[in-house]
């Protein structure tokens, strides 16, 4: 075990003394050398002060004992001689310094616990050290097998895992084959011009805003929270490396320093392959690459296409479960089934190959400029491990993404970007052939969030060793490998085809539906109990009744709202929730929120209903989950007139029969639905949301007018066209036109032009 790394705590900004030394020491500083040099020696200096002011005050955050002796002193006096005016001033004096020095012990706790969801000042110092302490316990490693090996005690631990983590991110081979032949789409010129433009003041301080305090700092140990509070100070020191960066981004690497930190998936994990390896950058060097990260979020839905859909504007992790979720109901229903192949990839981010990252992005259209700065932020840092708090010897890499660096997601996008394009170019050579939906021919072969790949095939032997050839060049060109003892394939519907050892020519698992897809079960009946199982474990942890003793009311009215407003709303949003379920769930609700007494529950003095009302009905807020749950199902008939372009919406409009530039849910429903078709149809049968409600709330906008229904979408004080003027519809031509088609431009002017059977009369 080595020394701890310095951090730095929210609640000494209070301490005006130390931070105007801390600023001091930054304007004393008089540094040369590149400026990312600069800010990495003002920034050491700066904490320098903080740990030799820890030193000299002995700083115990926990400690109040000598105030409440003082206190204890007073009252004693006053018992002897009477409340005395002075005496009563100094009680309030102590009373005053007793809360604050409360208030910062929670606070440091807090953000020990790093718990978002918690307001400060409810006294709940208690259930922050518990968290703390249950999470130091659940991610230290006395013994752990690496490789297969057995690591026992601190050294072999220490040398086992600073040893792995080396060789990971070490750079496999030096000259990767190229994958030849893939066409990706180019970034418009714009958008490469965007990307390389001299950075504002104001795109990093909007950068800075938006990185979230309570993340972890990196090795010099301050947070987002120091930086924003001494911005003023740090601004023009920071504005100048920005500037030597545009021109020269291999000074970059001054500032990008990182632990990473070993988080455990699981209880009580035996291998080093159940922990997550999180990387702590450091503030600034974070800023830099969030500043990086939006340019990049503007531009790169242009270079990747619609079947990933993590990571993009405009597009939602649980559209591609419902894509998937139609795929499996139509192979249900249909003749002739398919296979679906879901990909584990291994150490995905610690693996991606540098030069092929660089490779897809001069593919992309990407200009030089921009992939230097990419190249120096992902080749430049240096690595250390935390191992049981204490960091390991610092080591360089090779290859692989940091996660926690905000460019990583979309650099791990456009690798994977390859593996998306290669599925695409098979179909066009009749390689294999995937899922074909309905009159338009919208034909889906795979679908991807970030790394959770899912394949779509007909069950043929020449379409799985196609599939399996794809995957194996993909392997050798971008470095990833996908773990096939994780993958699984899985049988879809009735398959005419003798062969049934699938799984053997994938070397993988044989699963049956449902699997878990993006955390929710794939295939599933959401009408039976069990299917909900896992969502209400998860409830019931997250509201826990050993909470209940460590935190008052209004932080367990906090915490409801926080997991109400997480955890079911993931199901919720493709599944009807049964009337079972949600009873169950604002059991466990109502039962936290009244708590324990004596080892037994407290009793429920108001009911549950009561509590849900919002709090101008006398309630608190809280919510039913059935009304929730019908919420958001009725979003996606706003998203389905709101997001025309969508693939989800395509895939319903191809399957259903129903117009694409249709602005309405108007699919009638039948017994070929899917369980999802059926959740949101139901709204409109059961009355639970009136269609009136809903079109009321929504607007077209005309733009160009080739999606919008002349008769139809267009509407006066909410009635469309069509019902306000029956009698000229009735006579109308085009009565499925859209409004360009009824009129033109003369000159600046809009001439309308509705064709009817015979003339009428307007009177």
């Amino acid at each position: 075990m080595g020394p701890y790394p310095f951090r730095f705590f929210n609640s000494w900004m209070e301490n005006a003394e130390v931070m105007a030394h801390a600023r001091n020491s930054w304007k004393l500083q008089r540094v040369a050398g590149p400026k990312g040099f600069v800010l990495a020696t003002k920034l050491k200096a700066v904490k320098k002060v903080f740990k030799k002011w820890q030193k000299e005050v002995k700083l115990d955050c926990c400690s109040t004992d000598s105030m409440k002796a003082r206190l204890v002193s007073i009252e004693m006096l006053a018992k002897t001689s009477g409340w005395s005016e002075s005496l009563r001033d100094q009680r309030r004096q102590v009373m005053v310094e007793i809360w604050d020095a409360l208030l910062k012990e929670e606070r440091n706790w807090r953000q020990k616990a790093r718990v978002k969801w918690f307001l400060e000042g409810d006294r709940n110092s208690n259930f922050f050290h518990i968290v703390c302490n249950a999470s130091m316990r659940r991610n230290f490693i006395d013994n752990i097998f690496i490789n297969g090996a057995l690591c026992k005690g601190p050294s072999q631990v220490r040398k086992g895992i600073f040893g792995f983590f080396k060789n990971q991110f070490a750079a496999k081979l030096d000259d990767r084959p190229r994958l030849e032949g893939l066409e990706f789409d180019k970034i418009l010129e714009d958008s490469r011009k965007l990307l390389e433009e001299v950075f504002g003041v104001e795109e990093v301080r909007e950068a800075l805003n938006g990185c979230d305090w309570n993340k972890a700092p990196g090795p010099y140990g301050f947070n987002v929270s120091f930086i924003k509070k001494n911005w003023e100070d740090i601004e023009g020191d920071f504005m100048d490396f920005m500037h030597e960066f545009f021109t020269d981004g291999d000074k970059v690497k001054y500032l990008n320093h990182s632990f990473i930190t070993l988080i455990s998936k699981m209880l009580n994990p035996k291998s080093l392959s159940e922990y997550r390896p999180i990387s702590l950058v450091n503030t600034l060097y974070k800023v830099l690459a969030k500043v990086l990260s939006n340019r990049m979020r503007k531009v790169v839905n242009e270079v990747i296409r619609e079947t990933q859909m993590a990571f993009v504007a405009g597009r939602q992790i649980i559209d591609s479960f419902v894509v998937a979720n139609e795929v499996i109901s139509s192979w249900r229903r249909e003749k002739e089934g398919g296979l679906m192949l879901k990909l584990d990839f291994e150490k995905a981010y610690d693996s991606v190959d540098h030069k092929f990252l660089d490779l897809c992005l001069e593919g992309m259209g990407f200009g030089e400029r921009w992939r230097r700065w990419m190249r120096s932020c992902i080749s430049s840092p240096m690595i250390s491990i935390l191992i049981n708090g204490s960091p390991s010897k610092e080591f360089t890499i090779g290859r692989g993404l940091r996660q926690g660096d905000p460019l990583s997601p979309f650099l791990f996008n456009i690798v994977v970007e390859a593996l998306n394009r290669m599925p695409l170019k098979a179909r066009e050579l009749n390689m294999f052939r995937g899922k074909v939906f309905g009159r338009n021919g919208t034909q889906l072969t795979h679908l991807q969030f970030a790394d959770d790949t899912i394949l779509f095939m007909e069950a043929k032997v020449e379409s799985v060793i196609n599939v399996r050839t794809i995957l194996r060049c993909f392997e050798i060109g971008s470095g990833l490998k996908i773990n096939f003892h994780k993958s699984c394939v899985v049988k879809v519907g009735k398959i005419s085809s003798t062969e049934d050892r699938w799984a053997d020519k994938f070397r993988c698992k044989q699963a049956s539906l449902p699997i878990i897809f993006l955390g929710l079960p794939l295939g599933g009946n959401s009408r039976a109990i069990s299917f909900w199982e896992p969502m209400l474990e998860k409830v019931q942890a997250r509201l826990a009744p050993w909470k209940m003793r460590f935190i008052l009311k209004a932080g367990r009215l906090v915490l409801i709202k926080s997991v109400l407003a997480s955890l079911p709303t993931y199901f919720l949003s493709v599944f009807k929730i049964p009337k079972a379920v949600a009873m169950a769930i604002d059991k466990i609700q109502w039962d936290f929120f009244w708590g324990i007494k004596g080892g037994k529950m407290s009793l429920h003095l108001v009911d549950w209903p009561t509590l849900c009302r919002s709090r101008w009905n006398s309630g608190l807020g809280i919510g039913r989950i059935q009304d929730k749950g019908k919420a958001m199902l009725a979003k996606w008939i706003w998203r389905f007139g709101n997001e025309k372009g969508s693939l989800w919406r395509r895939v319903l409009c191809d399957k259903y029969l129903v117009e694409p530039c249709s602005l309405v849910w108007e699919w009638k429903g039948g017994t070929q639905a899917s369980l999802f078709i059926k959740s949101v149809n139901g709204l409109w049968k059961d009355g639970s949301i009136s269609a009136g409600i809903i079109l009321d709330c929504m607007k077209v906008l005309v733009g160009e007018g080739d999606h919008i229904y002349f008769w139809k979408d267009l509407k006066v004080d909410g009635v469309p066209l069509a019902l306000l003027f029956p009698r000229i519809y009735a006579l109308a031509v085009n009565k499925t036109g859209k409004v360009r088609e009824f009129g033109e431009w003369r000159g600046r002017v809009w001439e309308w032009h509705i064709t009817t059977r015979r003339p009428f009369n307007i009177n």
